[in-house]
């Protein structure tokens, strides 16, 4: 079949595009004019520069497919403003959504987060925890989901939302900066580092995509197939890298009033600081998930452990030169 896939030039876009070139789909990826990656080109998609809050790209994308995949959306740490946020991940996904439709696209797979709930230090999360985003890339994800299944309810169109939990895995560079820290000795531990989290990797979230594309419907909340705390993955990291944890930890306090000060100085110049509270929250906040209604709707079944999916990153960044 004929699927468009966003943010294709992307960490989870070009693995979803990967995925449905290899299983033989004619897959059209949209990218922007500033990202172009031809190798997904040589593979086998057909690649669209555009822009996904453009409603003539939106129109061009979505035109003969029969399914859509919108994984692109604005993720930075501190640089971008509320407005923005919206304009992209609100207004870009309802308009593209729109567009799907009233072009006769059968189905419309949204991956929103799982920022659009508070952090969990007790049960796991589920579709029906309540929205409590606690930035504004989680308000905006919150507020897509909403109109998309405002408009999908109005329309009888087909939709379905994966709200992921941690994603890692090659290509990842918000990670990236971990795993190139640890290897070269400068990496610190910020607070207790205790925070039970979900990572799941790459290749299952692009599974549970896939299985969206045909069966399922509403909200699926897509795990690992572990939770571990932040300190265990981290050891892990070193332990794939060949080094170790340091000893020493920086109190999370200090560490935070630090970060903002960075922060707010490097968006006083218009760039994204190498530093930001956002960042430090990952030390401190936990989320898990569960994912048994995927596990029942999809036959979504996580199959990388986070030993075996840190091992397949780290191997992956040393050959990408990323470290």
């Amino acid at each position: 079949m004929l699927v468009a896939v966003t943010g294709a030039a992307g960490f989870l876009g070009s693995r979803l595009t990967e995925r449905l070139v290899a299983e033989g789909h004619r897959t059209r990826a949209l990218v922007r004019a500033a990202n172009v990656p031809r190798w997904l080109e040589e593979r086998g998609a057909e690649l669209m520069v555009g822009d996904v809050a453009n409603p003539a790209s939106q129109r061009a994308l979505v035109r003969g497919c029969e399914v859509v995949f919108h994984a692109a959306g604005l993720v930075t740490e501190v640089a971008a403003g509320e407005l923005e946020y919206v304009r992209v991940n609100v207004e870009g996904s309802e308009g593209l959504a729109r567009a799907a439709i009233e072009a006769g696209v059968r189905r419309v797979v949204f991956v929103s987060s799982t920022s659009v709930h508070a952090p969990n230090g007790g049960a796991p999360l589920a579709e029906s925890s309540p929205f409590e985003p606690a930035d504004a890339y989680g308000r905006s994800k919150a507020a897509a989901e909403l109109r998309l299944t405002k408009l999908a309810a109005a329309t009888r169109a087909e939709l379905v939302i994966a709200r992921p939990s941690r994603i890692y895995g090659p290509r990842d560079r918000s990670l990236g900066r971990v795993f190139r820290a640890i290897a070269r000795g400068r990496f610190l531990l910020v607070g207790p580092c205790t925070a039970q989290n979900d990572f799941v990797y790459v290749d299952d979230v692009v599974d549970a995509l896939v299985r969206m594309a045909i069966r399922g419907g509403g909200v699926y909340m897509v795990g690992g197939p572990e939770h571990v705390s932040i300190r265990r993955f981290f050891a892990e990291v070193a332990r794939a890298l060949g080094r170790r944890l340091p000893r020493v930890r920086v109190p999370f306090g200090p560490a935070l009033v630090a970060s903002a000060l960075v922060a707010r100085a490097y968006v006083m110049l218009g760039r994204e600081p190498p530093v930001a509270p956002k960042r430090l929250a990952f030390f401190r906040n936990g989320r898990v998930v569960d994912h048994s209604r995927a596990r029942r709707d999809l036959g979504y079944d996580p199959a990388v452990g986070v030993r075996e999916g840190v091992q397949r990153t780290a191997l992956w960044y040393q050959q990408a030169g990323w470290l």
